[in-house]
């Protein structure tokens, strides 16, 4: 089997529409896509608490045919993706795409244009907190029993404003517990009150759904939903008044995301009034 060489090198720190980012790029021999040499990776990725999600691109050189180079470009993004998801679960892969060759005629570009491109979106400031490992306590802590969510047809859907997620998780930020109490204070008022939980995220455009990384499975959406869902039942809501539903990426409330608070809309929790 043929022998090949891979480099890493890390690229200085940019800004993009505001939002800081480092590149990490992983540089593959001719015909190749795999590689053992991730130490570089390993110490970008040792501060995952400030990493808000990343995006994989592969690229080949233009050797070859197009139809070839796309399926290597992807094969070379996939098993870079693969890697960190084995060794980096809490990282979010928000996209994992291959964007085919790079035309040139110049071998040691070509040779640079065999890589693939880890861009790495770091949360602000104030967003870099530890991740939780198990969600907040469902016990409520109930004060205003007046506070609840004005109820409308049962044709419109009602955004639970102020609940939002640890990114690549299906736990609620500690600051959402008023806004998920809010709606059990609702729950309780109307008895007959039937409704639908819809879970959403953000930044997910090449698939309907973002991989839960406490689960593993790729249906982050639907496991936001079923956090409320339980939250309810565990507090007295009757589940034959419940149900819940992920609808991943689909309904964007902002498009084309461009800064965190863009993807904090999205990455939200809608209830639908059913009866």
């Amino acid at each position: 089997m043929r022998t090949f060489f891979v480099t890493i090198l890390v690229c200085a720190s940019t800004l993009v529409v505001g939002q800081a980012t480092d590149t990490v790029i992983v540089f593959f021999d001719h015909n190749q896509h795999e590689t053992n040499r991730f130490g570089v990776l390993i110490e970008t990725f040792k501060n995952s608490n400030i990493i808000d999600s990343i995006i994989i691109i592969g690229y080949t050189d233009n050797l070859g045919t197009e139809a070839y180079n796309k399926t290597l470009s992807e094969h070379r993004a996939q098993f870079v993706a693969n890697w960190i998801g084995s060794n980096f679960q809490e990282i979010r892969i928000a996209s994992i795409r291959g964007a085919g060759e790079i035309g040139t005629e110049n071998e040691k570009a070509n040779a640079e244009n065999r890589r693939v491109d880890i861009i790495v979106y770091k949360k602000p400031k104030t967003q870099q907190i530890p991740m939780l490992a198990e969600p907040p306590e469902p016990k409520s802590t109930l004060v205003d029993k007046d506070d609840v969510i004005e109820i409308g047809t049962n044709d419109t859907n009602i955004i639970l404003e102020g609940v939002n997620f640890i990114g690549g998780q299906h736990y609620p930020l500690p600051e959402s517990r008023p806004a998920i109490e809010k709606l059990l204070r609702t729950m309780r008022k109307y008895p007959d009150l039937k409704i639908e939980i819809q879970g959403y995220i953000c930044c997910e455009y090449d698939q309907f759904d973002g991989l839960d990384f406490h689960t593993q499975t790729m249906n982050l959406s639907e496991n936001r939903a079923k956090y409320l869902y339980d939250y309810l039942i565990d507090n007295g809501i009757r589940a034959s008044r419940l149900s819940y539903k992920g609808y991943g990426s689909s309904k964007p409330l902002v498009f084309p995301e461009v800064t965190e608070e863009d993807r904090i809309k999205n990455r939200r929790v809608e209830i639908k009034i059913l009866d």
